[in-house]
């Protein structure tokens, strides 16, 4: 949000849910093995494994801006195809079951 208040132009948005979302259902699948009755555990380490994603993406856009002082358009269309690189394999991983449905429902559609 940053980018765009100081007058930048930033395309990454999109480049952020393309790691974050596979990352957090893997951890979530993964997790659902490791602590099978608790919801709540489940849940907060998908959120986490989501965050960090886009925790990344953005400190990799705000050092390019801010320390090598490249373009913030050039910086984000850059890391919107990195990211999409890096969310490729984790897409292919993923199996489309197991995933819990209090994450899928509070999380996964946004209700």
């Amino acid at each position: 949000m940053l980018v765009p208040i100081v007058g930048g132009f930033d395309l990454s948005g999109g480049a952020v849910v393309a790691p974050a979302s596979p990352a957090s259902a893997l951890a979530t699948v993964r997790a659902n093995g490791v602590f099978p009755d608790q919801t709540a555990v489940i849940v907060t380490l998908g959120v986490i494994a989501g965050l960090d994603r886009g925790l990344i993406v953005g400190l990799v856009n705000s050092l390019g801006v801010a320390l090598l002082r490249l373009s913030s358009y050039v910086v984000s269309l850059g890391t919107m195809s990195i990211a999409t690189g890096f969310a490729l394999p984790l897409i292919i991983d993923i199996p489309d079951y197991g995933m819990l449905k209090p994450y899928v429902g509070g999380f996964g559609r946004g209700l």
